[in-house]
């Protein structure tokens, strides 16, 4: 019986301690998580208050304010990337059968007399014949 007793005993210990390892590493998991969400969230906000300094640049530049020539350089290269974008929804929207609304950029049917998305009137498409035209 003491055998027993001792098996019991230790047995408990050696639970009890495992529990209290098991407890301390959920503490440290938990506290290294709470610091890495704040720096998450830093980090976050140092890259948007990068991004609206770039954004006042970029603005800056569009109205001919005076920016450092290396800034001009960079907004340069946007103005042709945004280009480039703008060609790409193109090619996107006639792939997909469709146009681009010249005001707000929605892609939206080819036949199309209005946005759907900013409401803006289409001119009819000069050149081309009405349906029953067509077909005769």
């Amino acid at each position: 019986m003491a055998n027993a007793n001792e098996f019991f005993s230790s047995l408990g210990k050696t639970i009890s301690k495992a529990a209290s390892t098991v407890g301390k590493k959920t503490d440290e998991f938990v506290t290294i998580q709470k610091i890495r969400s704040r720096m998450n969230t830093l980090e976050e906000q140092v890259e948007l208050s990068c991004r609206t300094m770039g954004e006042m640049i970029y603005q800056q530049y569009t109205e001919g304010g005076e920016i450092p020539e290396q800034m001009k350089k960079i907004c340069r290269d946007i103005e042709i990337k945004k280009e480039e974008i703008a060609g790409c929804r193109e090619q996107i929207a006639l792939v997909k059968g469709g146009k681009l609304c010249p005001g707000c950029g929605s892609l939206i049917p080819k036949d199309a007399n209005f946005c759907m998305n900013c409401g803006q009137a289409f001119p009819d498409q000069e050149g081309e014949e009405p349906e029953s035209e067509k077909e005769e």
